[in-house]
């Protein structure tokens, strides 16, 4: 009942809607050529309109020109015309690791640009290409998509993606933590080389059950405006082996507002937890070292583990809705952000959460003003600073040396700064059993905690 109440929750936003092209350069009908047994390949290298009539495709595509709109044929209904094919072959490499990239659609490639790419009222489902996987090791990271904008700019609207990873049997295969998000099934990326820019809107999709991500915008280079997308994981089968992640912003530049983002959730007993600095949680929304003007705004985040998670970057996260998000609704993790006039409601363990992990020299610093913490119930604290300082930890998890960097936090004006822990050791990806490792302050009581913003 409560996946069911998530998944209805998130459809809310999306509106099926009907072709009206006026003009399709190219038609394509699902029988006879595209419904058979065989994947039989589309590759457009040409500008120009492609309509899709009402059936399942049994392809993978390829877009490689600029100023080419995939979409319905007219009168054809959104959610009517389906890729889904039976299996996926490489089609490209990822940049910057030239590993293997397999996705349904691909628009762009790993050496050159195109722009004016648009996919609308498509269903991108992954659930027959996905049962051909019978090995974790075909995909060596993340590289299984259902959409992939390689160098290339554009939008995606109203499409559908769903079912994008390995069998359940696979994916219990995958679990080792440190490919604990970096497991196969994406379904929306969109990734940019260096040297190269890549712009696209990504506005009214349909983003359910993925094994890894909903929608991904990485590297530097890459813009992304995400808006009024529903993006579910709600009963999916991967919690058991995975952190999922609704919207990920990696080294781009991202708008998101106005999404839903919902049931990501992660059950790996000894790797998931509530513990924000040492273990793992599945978030609705996570930016990490994102580039300047992202903007996290007006979002809803509905039964997460964790709803919005920023680490090591500049942002603003204001006017979201966080609701029943298990461990926290927000948390700023070695960054410099701004959190305002957000309203959590529900139970979670944490209202907000400020960190830093001792493993960067970047202190956290998080302005929080104007949050409604009324509707919450927080098992812990309606906000939390900690910091942990541990040459074991950040060696195994980052590579790196351990810092004893501060974390402060400007509450309603009042200031409150955790000095870095004592030096110890903490096990990476567990529970920190040498309390002189971690600080904590829970705040409880503060202005404005019980008085709306």
């Amino acid at each position: 009942m409560i996946a069911a109440t998530l998944l209805l929750s998130a459809l809310v936003l999306f509106q099926p809607s009907v072709a009206t092209a006026s003009t399709c350069n190219t038609t394509y009908s699902a029988s006879p050529t595209y419904d058979t047994a065989t994947m039989v390949p589309i590759i457009i290298t040409n500008p120009g309109t492609y309509c899709f009539g009402a059936g399942t495709y049994n392809t993978q595509i390829t877009i490689t020109a600029s100023g080419v709109t995939l979409t319905t044929a007219r009168g054809v209904w959104s959610g009517q015309a389906i890729i889904e094919p039976t299996t996926v072959a490489s089609s490209s490499n990822n940049v910057p690791s030239g590993t293997p990239e397999y996705s349904i659609i691909l628009a762009g490639s790993d050496s050159a640009s195109i722009t004016g790419v648009t996919l609308s009222n498509l269903v991108v489902d992954g659930s027959k290409a996905s049962s051909s996987i019978t090995s974790c090791q075909s995909f060596p990271t993340d590289d299984y998509y259902g959409i992939l904008f390689l160098n290339a700019g554009g939008a995606i609207t109203g499409d559908t993606i769903q079912n994008v990873g390995v069998p359940v049997t696979v994916a219990e295969g995958c679990q080792i933590p440190s490919t604990l998000r970096l497991q196969p099934g994406n379904a929306i990326v969109v990734m940019t080389a260096s040297g190269f820019s890549s712009s696209v809107t990504i506005s009214g999709n349909q983003v359910l059950n993925y094994e890894n991500i909903g929608v991904l915008c990485i590297y530097a280079g890459t813009t992304c405006s995400i808006a009024n997308n529903a993006v579910s994981d709600a009963g999916t089968p991967y919690s058991a082996f995975n952190a999922p992640t609704g919207i990920f912003i990696n080294g781009a530049v991202g708008t998101v507002s106005r999404n839903t983002a919902s049931g990501n959730e992660c059950n790996v007993a000894s790797f998931c937890g509530v513990n924000v600095l040492t273990q793992v949680q599945a978030t609705g929304i996570i930016t990490v070292s994102s580039g300047a003007g992202t903007t996290v705004q007006h979002n809803t985040l509905i039964g997460n583990d964790a709803g919005i998670a920023t680490f090591y970057d500049t942002t603003t996260s204001s006017n979201n809705q966080l609701q029943g998000n298990k461990v926290f609704g927000l948390d700023v993790y070695d960054g410099d952000s701004t959190v305002s006039n957000n309203q959590i409601s529900g139970s979670s363990d944490i209202g907000i959460a400020v960190n830093s992990d001792g493993c960067f020299d970047s202190p956290a610093t998080a302005n929080l003003m104007g949050n409604n913490f009324n509707q919450g119930t927080y098992s812990t604290a309606p906000v939390q600073v900690a910091t942990i300082s541990d040459p074991l930890y950040c060696s195994v998890n980052y590579g790196g040396p351990s810092y004893q960097e501060p974390a402060t936090v400007n509450l309603n004006n009042l200031v409150e700064t955790v000095s870095g822990g004592t030096l110890g050791q903490c096990p990476p990806l567990g529970p920190c059993p040498y309390p002189s490792s971690l600080s904590v302050v829970n705040l409880t009581d503060f202005p404005g905690l019980r008085s709306p913003p």
